[in-house]
């Protein structure tokens, strides 16, 4: 069947751990040398926090954001530009999902992306794994 004879017009893939892999544990271990307080604690207090809720929103900016999460954690000498590159270094390729996405866009007319992620990440994400520019658009919340 060709592609404009299909029922399915176009395929939708989340960008996280769908397309590009995480864990936000390695920057949580990372981080833990900056603070008072173990990557276990970073974790539930800094992933699960109403802060990054807010910011994954985009209800706040980078700077209000790594203000807060600098008194939450209780971090001393991390940077801000040290710590976005910290909590940009949890992701990396999903194996195969070139391939994949190859097949995808030769059977169907529309490869979607579709994302919560925040800005920094997504930033960091568009210049580091250029299988994002395959998409014919990205829908980001």
């Amino acid at each position: 069947m060709g592609k404009g004879k299909r029922s399915i017009r176009a395929v939708m893939f989340d960008l996280g751990n769908v397309l590009i892999c995480f864990d936000h544990m390695i920057a949580a271990r990372r981080i833990e040398k900056y603070s008072d307080k173990n990557a276990s604690q970073i974790y539930e207090l800094f992933f699960s926090s109403p802060l990054t809720e807010r910011f994954d929103k985009g209800l706040i900016d980078e700077g209000s954001f790594f203000k807060g999460i600098k008194e939450l954690l209780s971090l001393n000498g991390l940077s801000r530009h040290k710590f976005y590159k910290i909590w940009n270094s949890i992701f990396w390729k999903n194996p195969g999902i070139k391939e994949l996405i190859k097949g995808i866009k030769e059977n169907y007319e529309k490869f979607l992306i579709i994302s919560n992620v925040n800005r920094p990440h997504f930033e960091y994400i568009r210049h580091k794994f250029p299988i994002i520019s395959e998409a014919d658009d990205v829908i980001l919340s």
